[in-house]
């Protein structure tokens, strides 16, 4: 409730973001496109003074049940969000949901049984001549009164039209209304002050008149004024950094004028997706825009896909062919029918396809799959970077245990009778993580290509590989390279550093990093890591296997995830042996 209550989420930024996001998700949604029936068009068309209705027709097929209530929904709303919650948790389709933890954590904060909120109302203002403003209509099946400590804190007593009320104590902080014993409004006080002002109630406003013809009985309707935002949208896309694969997606408001969104679950009502452009015309250039993204999607997966199949993990591999299977479905779905300047992204009529329940049985495992995928994608990636992160602990243990037997830690490489360098010191630690046999197979007295050791290239050690890269093993690029240059930790001299010439600290000096693949280097090759030039010190440890981190090894022997926003003068410091800098926590 405290984010509800601190709503910067209704600033103009991030009203921007929440329309983007559905204009720019409403193309890219599977189909199985089926045209709108027009014959009873006439009989379900909104009153002829609404010119410019953009609603979808009321669904003929579904018994009316009680009307919506938008009396407080905001004259030049530009979205519209209207559910029927007690409806929809009663469909089959839902109960597996945690319904009954949902019914009590609702009933410990706030007093109320959420199961019973048979409606819920919420609009959207632009800010035009002054800021955005938002109002949330509940209207339950029982008598509901609303308490919490929470809000008690938050807001201060007062009172209108006779009412006792929860007054916000921010302009854009929602104040907390009971019109009746079974209804709660929540909007920032001044909307509130219009809503309850004595006098006839207000008509209604444009499209919350086309939702009160179109959403007779659905359990959930959503319309969005793209026209009215327009500007909006431009701007927050425009400032939002969209790669530039993506640029596409920034002609979309100047080419739509509404989306509707209808989805029931509990009825045997039409669920459907319906975008509406300025005209015919436009409607084909969005189809275009579709159809070049769904390329790039396509292309971007195959190669995800490919790494995937080749992984040489069962896991992923059964990833990879689960992908490749429901890539083929997605390209056959993702259809957009066009009707004139209408477009309909989504279809699922139950009487079409096989029952309401089947129907929506795909469309659940759909959303489920969308679910669990990242989360899973996301835990292995975790367990990857986890794995990423032994392998430099490895690494750094098996740099120690060389000094240990050596009294130095091992220089870049080892060195001919000219000072040719000859193997990397990813070599000459074979031994220390246990790969005696490899090591001794070596001729270390040729270089890293000569044809005898470029043959043991591909049998580098998995230890060398970063578990999230695309490469293989058998490539023989590695990801964990020295830090190279004068006063780091490998000067390219014959002798290895010592402890005492780290005066900077051990837990203080970097010794090695991961890098991503394209900087990834031949592991037997004496090839390591330098800091780029100003501007560009971390260059080649970006954008790697692991999103918005890369490893480091330190000196000491420890090794942590450093953030690629890490301050450029800190990091420099943290390569220098005996730099003198003093360096606070990191």
């Amino acid at each position: 409730m405290n984010g509800l209550l601190r709503p910067a989420a209704f600033s103009h930024r991030y009203l921007c973001g929440l329309l983007a996001a559905i204009v720019g998700a409403g193309p890219a949604l599977p189909v199985a496109a089926q045209e709108v029936r027009r014959g009873a068009a006439s009989e379900r068309a909104a009153p002829a003074d609404q010119q410019g209705n953009l609603a979808l027709l009321a669904d003929p097929a579904v018994a009316p049940v009680a009307e919506l209530n938008l009396q407080y929904t905001l004259p030049d709303a530009a979205v519209i969000v209207a559910a029927r919650p007690k409806q929809m948790f009663q469909s089959a389709a839902l109960e597996m949901l945690p319904l009954e933890v949902l019914q009590a954590a609702a009933k410990q904060e706030f007093n109320v049984d959420v199961l019973e909120l048979d409606q819920l109302v919420a609009t959207v203002s632009p800010p035009v001549q002054g800021p955005p403003s938002y109002a949330m209509y509940g209207h339950f099946a029982v008598p509901a009164e609303l308490r919490s400590a929470n809000i008690d804190r938050q807001t201060d007593a007062a009172e209108i039209a006779g009412r006792a009320y929860r007054r916000a104590r921010g302009p854009m902080e929602p104040s907390v209304y009971q019109p009746d014993n079974q209804s709660l409004l929540l909007t920032p006080d001044p909307a509130l002050q219009q809503f309850v002002a004595e006098g006839e109630k207000p008509p209604l406003g444009r499209l919350a008149a086309q939702v009160a013809a179109a959403a007779k009985s659905d359990d959930l309707f959503v319309m969005v004024d793209v026209e009215a935002v327009r500007p909006l949208l431009s701007a927050g896309l425009a400032q939002a950094g969209i790669p530039r694969e993506l640029q596409s997606l920034q002609q979309l408001p100047n080419l739509l004028r509404a989306i509707e969104l209808r989805v029931n679950l509990s009825n045997p009502g039409i669920t459907e997706l319906v975008a509406t452009a300025n005209n015919a015309g436009d409607a084909q250039q969005i189809v275009g825009i579709v159809d070049g993204l769904k390329q790039q999607v396509r292309d971007k997966t195959n190669e995800e896909i490919q790494r995937l199949l080749n992984s040489g993990d069962p896991v992923e591999a059964a990833f990879g062919r689960y992908q490749k299977r429901m890539l083929g479905k997605w390209d056959e779905w993702l259809q957009l029918q066009v009707d004139g300047d209408r477009l309909t992204m989504l279809r699922l009529d139950p009487s079409q396809s096989g029952g309401n329940s089947q129907v929506m049985g795909v469309a659940i495992a759909g959303v489920l799959v969308a679910l669990l995928l990242p989360a899973v994608q996301a835990a292995r990636e975790a367990a990857r970077r986890n794995q990423s992160l032994n392998n430099m602990k490895q690494i750094m243990l098996a740099m120690h245990n060389y000094y240990d037997t050596r009294k130095s830690f091992p220089a870049q490489a080892n060195f001919d009778d000219n000072g040719k360098p000859l193997l990397s010191w990813r070599v000459h630690i074979l031994p220390f993580i246990e790969e005696q046999a490899l090591y001794e197979q070596f001729h270390l007295d040729e270089p890293w290509d000569s044809e005898h050791n470029l043959a043991l290239v591909e049998k580098m050690p998995q230890t060398y590989l970063d578990p999230s890269s695309v490469l293989a093993p058998t490539d023989g690029r590695t990801h964990y390279l020295g830090v190279v240059g004068e006063g780091l930790a490998f000067d390219r001299k014959q002798q290895g550093r010592t402890f005492p010439q780290i005066r900077d600290g051990t837990s203080n000096t970097i010794a090695v990093v991961q890098v991503n693949d394209q900087r990834a280097s031949i592991w037997t090759k004496p090839e390591d890591w330098s800091p780029g030039k100003e501007g560009a010190v971390l260059d080649g440890l970006t954008n790697g296997p692991h999103p918005g981190t890369f490893i480091a090894g330190f000196f000491d022997g420890h090794c942590r995830s450093m953030s690629e926003a890490i301050d450029a003068d800190l990091f420099l410091q943290l390569l220098t042996v005996a730099g003198g800098e003093v360096i606070n926590d990191f």
